[in-house]
């Protein structure tokens, strides 16, 4: 999986319905031009549901980038602000 997202983070996200803690992927792959040559994506994932496999799009690679960052950011805080997810280590996020 890191070779596929080499920008990536792994945590634990609690288990609503058991309390276990599971591991969670969050991650992002390096980007790329399109055919256009004008445009560029990055395709970003976070495992346990959260986010498949899925494509973002910049103008041009810092945007693509920073962009996927971004989602991933904001679909991370998510789950913290639900008191849901944690550092390997097993301290809150």
């Amino acid at each position: 999986m890191e070779d596929q997202y080499p920008i990536n983070r792994q945590l634990l996200l609690r288990d609503r319905e058991t309390g276990e803690l599971k591991p969670l992927f969050a991650g992002v792959g390096l980007p790329f031009a399109l055919d256009d040559g004008r445009d560029f994506c990055c395709k970003v994932y976070i495992s346990q549901g959260i986010l498949k496999p899925t494509m973002i799009y910049g103008i041009d690679a810092l945007q693509a980038t920073s962009l996927a960052i971004g989602t991933i950011d904001k679909l991370l805080q998510r789950a913290q602000d639900n008191g849901d997810l944690f550092w390997s280590s097993g301290e809150p996020y």
